[in-house]
């Protein structure tokens, strides 16, 4: 993905990636949805799920967040993965994964594991 950074309109215009990805694991936690590593290689993070979705923040619209150790937080400085279904799935019933309304007494679980490994 680095390849990638802010390389079209879309990416500008939101400042980076805020983007769902569908995932070819949806409702197999046992397969890894999404793998980072660290710049020196020393840690992985491996996150696993049985939601449908990964959303994938990079931290965009961070900088001037008040931080612990610092003043202030720049952009970039941090990254979210949330399990989920794609946004907007209510609204489209064509999409893989789109049944996602629950009924009264309904009962919906996801499970996701995120996994720090030192290298």
């Amino acid at each position: 993905m680095a390849q990638d950074f802010l390389a079209d309109d879309d990416q500008r215009a939101v400042k980076d990636y805020d983007h769902a990805f569908l995932l070819n694991s949806a409702g197999d936690a046992t397969q890894p949805a999404a793998e980072l590593w660290s710049e020196d290689g020393k840690l992985q993070l491996s996150v696993t799920t049985s939601a449908p979705a990964l959303q994938f923040y990079s931290a965009n619209y961070l900088a001037g967040t008040r931080a612990r150790e610092q003043e202030s937080y720049t952009a970039f400085q941090g990254i979210a993965l949330e399990s989920e279904f794609l946004p907007d799935s209510p609204n489209h019933a064509e999409w893989p994964q789109a049944d996602c309304w629950l009924q009264p007494g309904d009962r919906w679980e996801s499970v996701t594991r995120y996994r720090f490994t030192p290298r």
